[in-house]
């Protein structure tokens, strides 16, 4: 599984995603950005942790977050 379109640019619009994000996973904002780009099939974005803070900070559902 990776982020969709529809979930990568909702989280690249709003700040607050980012930095939820950011904290949640203990990352840097750099390493978030390089992971968003990357967009791999089964990587950090996917989960559970993830999931949970980009499901409550976007809106959308697991299914439109997540393609095979």
């Amino acid at each position: 599984m990776k982020l969709t379109q529809i979930a990568i640019q909702k989280i690249l619009e709003k700040g607050d995603t980012r930095a939820f994000l950011c904290a949640g996973l203990n990352v840097s904002y750099h390493t978030l950005q390089r992971w968003i780009r990357d967009n791999e099939v089964d990587g950090k974005l996917t989960t559970a942790s993830a999931l949970e803070i980009i499901k409550k900070q976007t809106g959308l559902s697991q299914e439109e977050i997540l393609e095979k």
